[in-house]
């Protein structure tokens, strides 16, 4: 079936509802038979984004899946943490060896630099696009 519901949950996010082909019923009548405490929209299957980058920031706007900016950039922030901690990783081991550590805490340094001008990015970037950018930019993806 190329029709899906789009189901605005009480949390902000949004589900997606595959309406079954052998059931009688038309999309709006199994969305309203299932969920009919939650709003929501039939659209066509090619209208849901093929990137799950975001998927936890989809939001129901204008009869179409957008996206909530403040909770898209605390999933990028949560990929960018998840980047930095396994560049760490190696480096939390050459940390400890006495003729390592110095030149391991230069680099350790060198990656909270590259982190923290990430952070700012994620921060001040206004849509999605620019967003998953700047993760694959940061190695972050």
């Amino acid at each position: 079936m190329s029709k899906h519901v789009l189901l605005q949950r009480p949390n902000g996010k949004v589900s997606i509802m595959y309406p079954t082909e052998s059931c009688k019923l038309t999309p709006e009548e199994q969305a309203g038979k299932h969920y009919p405490d939650l709003s929501y929209e039939i659209i066509d299957s090619s209208d849901i984004p093929t990137d799950r980058t975001f998927r936890g920031a989809w939001k129901l706007e204008d009869k179409k899946i957008g996206f909530d900016m403040p909770r898209a950039k605390e999933i990028a922030h949560g990929h960018r943490r998840e980047a930095r901690d396994l560049l760490f990783k190696p480096l939390d081991i050459e940390a400890t060896i006495p003729g390592k550590a110095i030149k391991a805490e230069a680099k350790r340094q060198k990656i909270r630099d590259k982190d923290d001008q990430l952070q700012l990015d994620i921060d001040t970037t206004t849509d999605v696009v620019a967003l998953k950018q700047l993760l694959i930019d940061g190695g972050a993806t």
